[in-house]
């Protein structure tokens, strides 16, 4: 996610090699603004912090 260390801001932390190295797709304002919440309130609630890793599964 655009949000974690090794998603669209990761270049700004591990160097230029990954300046494009992300997807991107079209969301409007409301469900940008969703999605944050929401990605937001996961953080909080497992207690995600700065440079904690995860794993995360789409799918089954």
């Amino acid at each position: 996610m655009a949000s974690t260390y090794e998603g669209a801001a990761r270049a700004q932390f591990e160097g230029t090699e990954y300046t494009d190295a992300f997807s991107v797709r079209y969301m409007d304002r409301i469900e940008n603004q969703e999605a944050g919440r929401r990605l937001n309130a996961w953080y909080d609630n497992d207690r995600i912090l700065n440079h904690d890793p995860f794993i995360l599964v789409i799918g089954d």
